[in-house]
């Protein structure tokens, strides 16, 4: 939150996880000023100390980086909306700060993008949220997407991509709506595709936004013939994570599994 040259940075702690953090970082050059016990119960007790210890953290600084932006939603760094901030109001009271409008003591910078290339970056910590958390989440949709084609066959032939792929692209749209993530590349989209339908031009397209009502697996093959085939992609919106498969209708074909080919002749239905 705070550059300041020459001095160690301060930063406060409120809650019950400060034991936890203070024995990550004991032994870096910062000055941590904890509220914690039953003292952050009371509700007048905590909004001083939060307030005292954002004046002993801006003392004696010059330039101070503020995080203005949530990810994925730059906005205009605007220093009057900061100077509105209750916070910063307050910092101008007499006898806490007063000195006067903050956004004219210190000189202010929009960090926000440099805090999303560290928040981007895999810790320990996202590790264990990406395995116990987002891959679990991740692994749902294609239980939701099979679910799709858990019906008759007469059903299945007047599925269609948008149907299909509904799962997918409902997981993405949602989580990309607080994502850092901008890469619009076909790589970073879920797709269903039938058929014909799933050439190399339609998937370098990338124009999945608005999935085709008309692509149906009974008139996506070769001459308006029933697609034997469906290449479909689901990606996470927050993480790495993605899986792009190519899935065969009916029995027609053995999957080719190198030396050991002949143990498997038996092939899989979708």
């Amino acid at each position: 939150m705070l550059k300041q040259e020459g001095k160690p940075r301060a930063f406060a702690v409120c809650g019950n996880d400060w034991k936890t953090l203070i024995s990550e970082v004991e032994k870096t050059r910062l000055t941590w000023l904890l509220f914690h016990g039953r003292s952050y119960e009371d509700e007048e007790a905590a909004e001083e100390f939060k307030i005292s210890s954002f004046v002993d953290m801006v003392r004696d600084c010059s330039r101070i980086g503020i995080p203005y932006s949530c990810q994925g939603h730059l906005q205009i760094f605007d220093m009057f909306i900061v100077e509105k901030w209750p916070i910063v109001q307050a910092f101008a009271l007499e006898g806490i700060g007063g000195d006067g409008f903050f956004t004219m003591k210190y000189e202010l910078m929009d960090v926000s993008v440099d805090l999303w290339k560290t928040y981007s970056k895999m810790d320990p910590v996202s590790l264990e949220d990406l395995l116990f958390e987002d891959l679990a989440i991740f692994e749902h949709q294609w239980t939701k997407f099979f679910a799709n084609f858990d019906t008759e066959v007469p059903f299945i032939l007047e599925l269609s991509e948008s149907q299909a792929g509904e799962p997918f692209r409902s997981y993405f749209s949602h989580g990309m709506i607080s994502s850092h993530i901008t890469d619009n590349s076909p790589n970073r989209q879920p797709f269903v595709l039938f058929g014909s339908h799933s050439t190399k031009d339609n998937l370098n397209s990338g124009n999945f936004n608005f999935p085709s009502e008309g692509h149906l697996v009974r008139n996506t093959g070769l001459g308006g013939s029933t697609a034997k085939h469906m290449v479909v992609q689901c990606v996470s919106p927050k993480g790495p994570l993605a899986c792009s498969r190519t899935y065969f209708f009916g029995t027609t074909h053995i999957p080719f599994l190198g030396d050991d080919n002949e143990m498997h002749k038996q092939a899989q239905q979708v």
